[in-house]
């Protein structure tokens, strides 16, 4: 599994936060995770599948970050990480694998999409769907982080 794979993930959360929040963005630190800890208070996570591979994309957001997003996107203040807070996270990770979809289809990765999952509270655990190293890049904006994981095996030919 290529490290490069997670920036066509990364690009799309760019723009989806650029285009549905106004919410510009840094890139951060790129790593390899050595625990399942989520780095947010509310996760994201969608099962990815192709011919050629399988795994699972998340997106974790801090606090600060989703809350300024939702004021961004639906006009109105929110101050509880509850369950309209965890739809637009489902919402959000939903956009970002749709718009990652055509830069991996150019690289020859057709996935296959289903509905995400969300997890929320202090120290939750993002559990990947794929054996192997979980590469993860941090994305700065003025409110606060997110952090993009991607876990993805490549099948047997």
């Amino acid at each position: 599994m290529n490290s490069t794979l997670i920036q066509p993930f990364y690009n799309a959360l760019e723009q989806v936060l650029l285009t549905m929040a106004q919410l510009e963005t840094n890139p951060g630190p790129k790593s390899v995770k050595s625990n399942a800890i989520a780095s947010g208070a509310v996760s994201g996570l969608i099962a990815l599948d192709s011919d050629s591979m399988s795994g699972s994309m998340a997106i974790s957001f801090s606090r600060e970050l989703i809350l300024d997003i939702f004021q961004r996107m639906l006009g109105e203040e929110h101050l509880n990480l509850d369950d309209e807070l965890c739809d637009l996270v489902g919402e959000i990770t939903n956009m970002v694998t749709g718009a990652a979809k055509p830069g991996l289809v150019d690289i020859g990765i057709n996935l296959d999409l289903s509905r995400p999952t969300t997890v929320s509270g202090l120290n939750h655990k993002i559990e990947h769907l794929a054996q192997g190293p979980v590469f993860s890049q941090q994305l700065i904006a003025s409110s606060g982080l997110a952090t993009l994981e991607i876990c993805l095996h490549e099948r047997a030919q």
